[in-house]
């Protein structure tokens, strides 16, 4: 059934998205309108402690519609102030144009689509570093390593931040880096934490640290 995760009347729910169905069945979500509200903060917050403000210029590079990371980012930035591109996913050559047209600042993109639009810009005789304004990029929605970020940072001349979110927990800004990039910072008053044993999944006490699990 579609209506697990509702929990008030279907008559308060203004928006519903779906998970990207990872581990094989999609989830279906609901949102209020100050749902919507309190995601829009979180991700606010989390742009914010990575030193975005209302004078950057934002363009959102993911896609819009059912996945959360389009229009979780986007009203985020908007809360926070900034000029907002939404620019979605592909077509690079376009990408690249509205930056250098409109002065772009900071983006919203995947990992290997940043090396991909490095790429694009070398092609096309574009100096990423010296041409464009970008200074801040928040990446998520696919694994990468730190050699990976520090590569982008270098090849496109900005600082990498990592974005965690959750179809099922709203979407992207439940945890975001700040300048430091030395780990997420959970938005402790939207979400509770709990650490548990990975092998028999029952909390364990304060103070005590999780290790990976020993199940094959």
């Amino acid at each position: 059934m579609p209506w697990g995760f509702l929990a008030v009347p279907r008559a308060e729910v203004v928006r519903m998205h779906y998970s990207s169905g990872t581990t094989g069945v999609a989830v279906a979500v609901y949102h209020t309108c100050t749902d919507l509200l309190n995601w829009a903060d979180c991700v606010a917050r989390g742009m914010l402690a990575a030193g975005v403000t209302e004078e950057d210029v934002f363009q959102n590079m993911m896609s819009y519609g059912l996945f959360t990371g389009g229009l979780g980012l986007h009203y985020g930035a908007e809360r926070l102030g900034c000029m907002t591109i939404p620019a979605g996913a592909g077509n690079t050559a376009r990408q690249i144009q509205l930056m250098q047209v409109f002065g772009t600042t900071a983006i919203h993109i995947l990992p290997s689509y940043a090396l991909r639009v490095s790429h694009h810009c070398v092609d096309q005789g574009i100096d990423p570093v010296a041409d464009l304004a970008l200074r801040v990029a928040f990446v998520g929605a696919e694994p990468h390593t730190e050699a990976t970020r520090r590569r982008i940072e270098r090849e496109l001349g900005l600082s990498v931040y990592n974005c965690y979110g959750l179809s099922e927990a709203a979407g992207p800004g439940v945890a975001m880096e700040c300048e430091a990039q030395h780990a997420l910072h959970l938005r402790e008053d939207q979400y509770l934490a709990e650490i548990i044993d990975p092998d028999t999944l029952e909390p364990l006490p304060d103070g005590e640290q999780a290790s990976l699990s020993s199940r094959p």
